[in-house]
């Protein structure tokens, strides 16, 4: 039996414009700031960083033998634009 772990990978961490990379200080902290946040730049970058941590994983030492995956579970029906009005939850 091969060990394995999974990501969730959506298709749209190549749309991640990612403008607050160029922020001095850490990433992360970044993102938190008020004036960084784009929802939709937001949930790119957090599906960019779903690949990169899956890149990292593999590449660690005691990921030998460890298969680690990336996968895209489709279309999905959640209430996550419950929120949304109609015309824009199309």
């Amino acid at each position: 039996m091969v060990p394995l772990t999974r990501t969730q990978l959506r298709p749209v961490h190549y749309m991640a414009t990612f403008a607050c990379r160029k922020t001095p200080g850490p990433i992360l902290e970044a993102l938190n700031e008020g004036k960084n946040f784009s929802m939709a730049d937001t949930y790119a970058i957090t599906k960019l960083l779903d690949v990169y941590l899956a890149r990292e994983m593999s590449l660690l030492p005691r990921a030998s033998g460890v298969v680690v995956n990336s996968v895209n579970p489709g279309l999905t029906l959640t209430d996550l634009r419950r929120d949304v009005p109609w015309i824009i939850a199309l």
